[in-house]
């Protein structure tokens, strides 16, 4: 469960409670604005969802072979299966420019 999963559910759960707090003192400005709020919470945690299927599929994807990967999709990185890098270090990495020509 990522970030975007939680606080769309926290979201979900406030925007709930506002909108029957609304019903029961008959304010309907926050009965809406309660459900509108439970709604976002709902793209929010869809949102999240999304993501993580996205990350989860792009992890070992292995249908193409490095080189016809690099040749479609630009510069690339390899990595050494069983590398201890974390996903932000992976996302750090920069192809290498040429070195300097100094004129």
């Amino acid at each position: 469960m990522n970030r975007d999963q939680w606080n769309g559910g926290l979201k979900q759960l406030k925007g709930a409670s506002k909108k029957y707090w609304g019903k029961l003192t008959g304010d309907i400005i926050l009965e809406t604005m309660g459900e509108l709020e439970r709604l976002l919470g709902v793209f929010q945690r869809q949102y999240g969802c999304l993501k993580a299927r996205e990350r989860r599929d792009n992890r070992w994807d292995m249908s193409c072979t490095p080189l016809d990967r690099a040749s479609h999709e630009g510069p690339s990185f390899v990595l050494i299966h069983g590398s201890t890098r974390s996903q932000s270090a992976r996302r750090r990495l920069k192809p290498s420019s040429p070195p300097l020509e100094l004129s």
